[in-house]
């Protein structure tokens, strides 16, 4: 019915890139988040002003969506099917929400990541980003005794060597190879089963704001809630129940950059994932998601244009 080039897409200000299906951008090896976004972009489902880097919570990806579980008014119900079809385009009775995605492209990939620090007192402690999402994150990581237990696995190991450069105001480039590779060697990758991860995982993505995630290689799931109503429209899942196996935290020493280095917990699911029923991988889902989307009063401008250019 409607095509990415049906959008008008001089609004989002960004010509040169105007037009990139999917398909053309992996062809240029950009990166999932970018792929995706010009390919909703195009679709007109962004909203407005938003792009990957402009997000200052860290959201991937924010897309308008018909908020599947608003109910027209009840006389345009009870009307015909061809009837309703006819005034779809005219009085709009459908609703539309902007929500944010996380985008993942493995099931294998790292849900929420926490530095560690340490000194010689306290041990290892869980750091990171200072937002309120983040430092629950960090907290809830505390009540499921990740902390402790990371203290208890690491306690026979010697003195991360590190934080004694940090300790004298100099950066983790400036640390000895002799001193990198000892911490390298001595505290290689561990990690800490707990099926409680799982709604740690579910909690930091939804305070970010993002109550979906659309994962490559598996679709499209929601965490604690779908206020959209997709399970009911599409059939996804919850992303809660199609981990096969559980979720555990990786603890390691983590290189980042050229010579630069750290130590690093991220939460991780095992055991595989199973498939959901959509994926924003898929261009035909993309084009359900346009169809729908241009029937909400609510919708942005591009697809407001595209509406009216259809009328009957």
């Amino acid at each position: 019915m409607y095509s990415y080039q049906d959008v008008d897409l001089t609004e989002y200000g960004d010509e040169d890139t105007i037009g990139q299906s999917v398909v053309s951008l992996k062809n240029k090896g950009l990166n999932l988040e970018r792929e995706i976004f010009y390919g909703c972009r195009d679709a007109g489902l962004v909203p407005m002003g938003f792009s990957p880097s402009s997000s200052v919570t860290g959201v991937d990806l924010r897309l308008f969506m018909r908020d599947y579980t608003y109910a027209p008014p009840q006389n345009y119900a009870n009307m015909p099917s061809l009837a309703r079809q006819t005034l779809d385009f005219v009085f709009t009775p459908f609703r539309g929400k902007d929500v944010g995605i996380e985008l993942k492209e493995s099931p294998a990939d790292d849900y929420g990541q926490s530095q560690l620090e340490w000194n010689k007192s306290s041990g290892w402690s869980f750091m990171g980003n200072q937002d309120s999402y983040s430092i629950e994150k960090r907290n809830m990581l505390k009540k499921a005794n990740a902390e402790s237990k990371i203290n208890q696995m690491w306690k026979d190991k010697p003195e991360p060597k590190l934080f004694g450069y940090l300790k004298k105001g100099l950066k983790s480039t400036q640390v000895s190879k002799q001193d990198k590779n000892l911490d390298k060697n001595n505290y290689k990758e561990d990690e800490y089963k707990n099926d409680g991860f799982i709604s740690i995982i579910e909690n930091y993505y939804s305070g970010k704001g993002c109550p979906y995630i659309n994962i490559a290689e598996r679709g499209l799931f929601y965490f604690k809630s779908d206020p959209l109503g997709l399970k009911m429209k599409f059939g996804i899942p919850s992303f809660r129940n199609s981990i096969k196996g559980g979720t555990r935290l990786r603890f390691r020493y983590k290189e980042s950059g050229e010579n630069s280095y750290g130590f690093n917990a991220a939460m991780k699911v095992y055991g595989g994932m199973r498939n959901s029923t959509v994926n924003l991988m898929d261009d035909q889902f993309i084009m359900d998601l346009q169809e729908d989307a241009i029937l909400c009063s609510n919708a942005p401008y591009p697809l407001q244009q595209l509406r009216k250019r259809y009328k009957p």
